[in-house]
């Protein structure tokens, strides 16, 4: 089964599977509605496939450890924009065992979520090496530099940020400077910190082509 809380890709995803031979039992677009609606169902569905971010209420993780409690070997497939949970939410439930996190930017074919679905079903509980984890260049942040960059990304100036955590203004602009060695961004005087940030969290959230680096501007006018 698919929970996306978009319309299009819901359909679009449960169109490419069946081409490819699977049976999409039901597809829902938000925890309610498939925890509601799934005692009835024709039969247990074998593995899921949900987006992290559903809007208002409950996020995939939530509908993941909620599915597995009542399906202890039902197959799980995280297939969201987010390359890191955290970007998301910081407060994270525990990670259900097997869950295999593929963000949709790095599925070029349909054939590679396939494949992570019928692994699920082969082994719902075992996930093949590397998958569940986050991104790479996120997995060196620690949460306190997800949450600040996500502050940056929101807006908040340096000040604000150091008010609602309560720390000095140095210690955030000493986490921001990590932040940036981390990802390694630019430190040219001619790139502007805060927009290297937003990119760098845009690019990340499944996004990456929501800001324009400025030579793609001048080309847009060439």
């Amino acid at each position: 089964m698919v929970v996306d809380n978009d319309a299009f890709t819901r359909s679009t995803l449960a169109t490419a599977l069946e081409g490819r031979g699977l049976q999409v039992l039901a597809s829902f677009a938000d925890a309610r509605s498939c925890l509601i609606d799934l005692p009835s169902l024709p039969t247990s569905p074998e593995v899921a496939v949900l987006d992290l971010d559903l809007g208002v209420g409950p996020n995939g993780l939530d509908v993941a450890t909620a599915l597995r409690s009542r399906l202890s070997r039902i197959g799980l497939v995280m297939l969201t924009h987010y390359r890191d949970p955290r970007l998301l939410t910081t407060d994270i439930p525990r990670w259900p065992a097997g869950m295999r996190y593929i963000a949709k930017s790095d599925v070029d074919d349909v054939d590679i979520l396939v494949t992570a679905i019928l692994s699920a079903r082969e082994s719902p509980l075992r996930a093949p090496r590397g998958a569940g984890a986050p991104d790479a260049d996120l997995a060196v942040l620690t949460l306190t530099q997800i949450e600040v960059l996500r502050a940056v990304a929101q807006g908040y100036s340096t000040p604000e940020i150091a008010r609602m955590r309560s720390v000095s203004v140095k210690a955030v602009e000493k986490v921001i400077t990590r932040i940036c060695e981390q990802l390694d961004l630019p430190r040219a005087a001619t790139h502007n910190q805060r927009v290297q940030l937003v990119r760098a969290f845009v690019r990340m959230t499944g996004q990456g082509d929501a800001i324009p680096s400025a030579s793609d501007a001048v080309a847009d006018f060439s």
